[in-house]
C-alpha cells in the first residue's frame, strides 16, 4: 500500500472506532455543516474536478503548444499563460512544472518569471475548487453563495484583485532583485 492509501484507511478506521466508543449517533453526523460541506467537496473532487482534469489531460499537448507559441511571440504575457493554465489544470503544482521550464526554454527573462509566478494562484476562477465550495457550505449565514453565472462567485473579485496587484508589484520589484 502507498502512504496515501495507509492514511485513508487509518482515517476511516479511526472514524469507525469513534462512532461506538464516543457514543456518537450517525444520524446526527449527516446533519452537520461540516459533514455536508465535506461530502460536497468529495462529490466535486470525484465528479467535476475529475471530469475537468480528464478533458484538460486529453488536450494537454494543445494547451502546451498554444502556451508555447504565445510565450514565443509575447514573452511578457507569462503571467496570463500561468493564470490561464492554472485555471484549466486547477493545480499550482501541475502548472509550474509545465509552464516555467517552457518559459525558460523560450528565454523569457528570469525577472519576468519571478514577477509572474504569483499568477499560478488561478485555481479560484472556476467555482469547482473544493476549498471554495467548502467555504460556501460552512457559511451558516447564507451570505456567501454562488451567483447565477459561472464566474459569479464570492472569491472572484478578491482573488483577481490580489493577483493583479501582486503581479504589478512583482514587475516593479523583480527587475531590481535579479
Amino acid at each position: 500500500m502507498t502512504t496515501r492509501d495507509i492514511i485513508i484507511v487509518s482515517m476511516f478506521a479511526a472514524a469507525c472506532l469513534m462512532v461506538p466508543m464516543c457514543n456518537i449517533h450517525p444520524d446526527r453526523i449527516i446533519k452537520t455543516t461540516t459533514f455536508r460541506s465535506g461530502m460536497s467537496s468529495v462529490a466535486v473532487i470525484l465528479g467535476i474536478v475529475t471530469m475537468g482534469s480528464t478533458v484538460v489531460n486529453a488536450h494537454l499537448p494543445e494547451i502546451k503548444e498554444f502556451a508555447g507559441s504565445l510565450l514565443h511571440s509575447y514573452p511578457m504575457l507569462l503571467s496570463l499563460v500561468l493564470f490561464g493554465t492554472c485555471t484549466l489544470l486547477m493545480s499550482q503544482g501541475a502548472t509550474t512544472p509545465l509552464i516555467v521550464p517552457l518559459a525558460l526554454s523560450l528565454n523569457v527573462p528570469h525577472w519576468a518569471i519571478l514577477a509572474s509566478f504569483v499568477a499560478v494562484t488561478g485555481v479560484f476562477v472556476l467555482p469547482t475548487y473544493p476549498t471554495s465550495l467548502a467555504a460556501i457550505e460552512f457559511d451558516s449565514t447564507g451570505s456567501t453563495r454562488m451567483g447565477k453565472n459561472i464566474f459569479d462567485h464570492p472569491f472572484m473579485l478578491p482573488g483577481l484583485t490580489g493577483v493583479i496587484v501582486a503581479i504589478g508589484f512583482g514587475f516593479l520589484l523583480a527587475p531590481a532583485v535579479l
